[in-house]
């Protein structure tokens, strides 16, 4: 589960960087989030696979946090050229 989380975290933090599908990022994030935390109540069991569940918590984080502010930073952009133009 650790390592499900954790390329989930990782593609998910991808994804929050191209600006048309981005969304896939929220959803990646939250799917992420879930099985890095199922993923961690394993580790704390078998101590294993610790530092995987939560290097993919951090990423699927950030891939939620990053998506609306990439986002809300292009959109801005645009703005600002669309309006430099007239």
């Amino acid at each position: 589960m650790a390592v499900t989380g954790m390329v989930l975290g990782i593609v998910g933090f991808v994804f929050a960087f191209i600006p048309c599908i981005g969304w896939i990022a929220l959803l990646l994030g939250i799917i992420g989030i879930l099985f890095s935390g199922i993923g961690l109540g394993y580790a704390s069991r078998t101590q294993q696979g610790k530092g995987l569940a939560v290097s993919g918590l951090v990423l699927s984080l950030l891939a939620i946090i990053w998506w609306p502010l990439f986002s809300f930073v292009i959109l801005a952009a645009i703005a600002a050229a669309g309006a430099g133009v007239r």
